[in-house]
């Protein structure tokens, strides 16, 4: 029995050796993980942030470049308005549109003037007939 006591107190103080170097090792393991998941979320962050700055880049010539275009639309536009400028001769095409407007009221009042006086002939053509 007292060989087996024996036995068996070695045999616990191995197991206990066992399960502390286990428990190290498993901890270490835990310190490296943790360790690599830090250096991840870093690495994302740093992804992220260069990812952001990419995307405000690409913003900037995207938008340079639609400025160019519209400048260079403004150009031939420009340049069309003057030849149209010189084809016209020095017409006030301003003063003409403003014309026509009026002569537009114009033709609209007159329209109305007739019709009234349409319906105030047929007025008149109505009570003439009642009355013979």
């Amino acid at each position: 029995p007292l060989f087996r006591s024996k036995f068996l107190e070695e045999q616990k103080d191995v197991y206990l050796s066992q399960c502390d170097q286990r428990k190290q090792q498993i901890e270490s393991r835990v310190n490296d993980l943790e360790s690599q998941k830090a250096s991840a979320e870093d690495r994302i962050q740093k992804l992220n942030k260069s990812l952001t700055s990419t995307q405000l880049k690409e913003r900037e010539i995207d938008d340079n470049i639609r400025m160019k275009r519209l400048q260079e639309e403004i150009g031939v536009l420009e340049r069309q308005i003057n030849e149209l400028k010189r084809q016209r001769g020095g017409a006030d095409y301003e003063a003409v549109a403003r014309e026509k407007k009026t002569l537009e009221n114009d033709q609209e009042r007159l329209r109305c003037e007739r019709a009234n006086a349409k319906g105030r002939q047929k007025q008149l053509d109505e009570d003439l007939r009642r009355r013979q």
